[in-house]
């Protein structure tokens, strides 16, 4: 790929995060901010790929309004979760959904200030000088293959804390952004395929990681601050999300054993099957 080509790569996800954030102006809905938060992180994706030589950062800014998106986007799956929760279906805990709402207004109006001072141009302009001259097919060949020794590193230490798992998601969700791009410009030489262990993982990763967040939000200020009638709702969903992410936990560790091989290179061939649901 020449310099012009990845310049149209990061023209693209530039364009499209300027839409979504226009849209945030009128109407910040869970759609709006996970597809803001989706090409930012395709974005990112593409520039560690050309990061080997010199690393290619997006501004602070645009970094921190990402931040705030995930943070908006966090509280709304956590209060749609909490909504739904308890074990009986009519009795929500309503003064803890009310101050999620406070928090995600908050938030929303951190973010519209941010992007109203046009951080998306100016780390248009910022990574466009940082391109490098081409990227080439070996180049990108290295790339996978680093990667995919990071996961087997981890699968063969089987050290599967949390952490390690939103490791393994990340990398995933790395190579399967930048597949679909480096197939087409490298036709019928950089397609690779993901075994069905990993297709599966990464909806459950999306899952947990979302399930983590929640349990994180459940132990801080908002919860304290509630009446005692309103913890013992949150305990009632707070034990319930444990429990889901207690069983989650054992399914994701079993296919990750299952996916154990000691070639350093080959034990991850990665490809994004057609119907893998990764936008978390």
């Amino acid at each position: 790929m020449t310099r012009s080509d990845l310049k149209n790569i990061t023209d693209l996800h530039y364009v499209n995060m300027k839409r979504y954030a226009c849209s945030c102006f009128s109407d910040l809905d869970r759609h709006t901010v996970h597809q803001f938060r989706v090409e930012y992180k395709k974005l990112r994706a593409f520039l560690r790929m050309l990061s080997a030589n010199e690393s290619i950062e997006v501004s602070g800014k645009l970094r921190r309004a990402y931040r705030i998106a995930g943070r908006i986007r966090d509280f709304q799956l956590h209060m749609a979760g909490s909504g739904k929760s308890t074990d009986d279906g009519d009795d929500k805990p309503a003064a803890y959904l009310k101050a999620l709402r406070r928090e995600i207004h908050k938030e929303k109006a951190a973010l519209i200030k941010i992007l109203s001072t046009n951080p998306l141009d100016k780390s248009q302009a910022k990574t466009d000088h940082m391109l490098p001259g081409s990227f080439t097919m070996e180049e990108y060949q290295r790339y996978t293959e680093g990667k995919q020794r990071k996961i087997n590193a981890i699968l063969r230490s089987a050290k599967f804390n949390n952490q390690n798992l939103h490791v393994i998601r990340k990398i995933l969700k790395d190579l399967v952004y930048n597949s679909d791009t480096c197939a087409s410009a490298f036709p019928g030489k950089a397609s690779f395929t993901m075994g069905a262990v990993f297709s599966s993982l990464l909806d459950d990763l999306g899952i947990f990681q979302d399930q983590c967040s929640s349990i994180k939000f459940m132990k801080g200020r908002l919860v304290r601050a509630l009446r005692c009638k309103d913890k013992r709702k949150m305990a009632v969903v707070k034990r319930h999300l444990l429990r889901s992410r207690k069983r989650l936990k054992y399914a994701i560790i079993k296919k990750l054993r299952a996916a154990v091989n000691p070639d350093p290179v080959r034990s991850v061939s990665i490809k994004q099957p057609a119907r893998v649901q990764i936008e978390r």
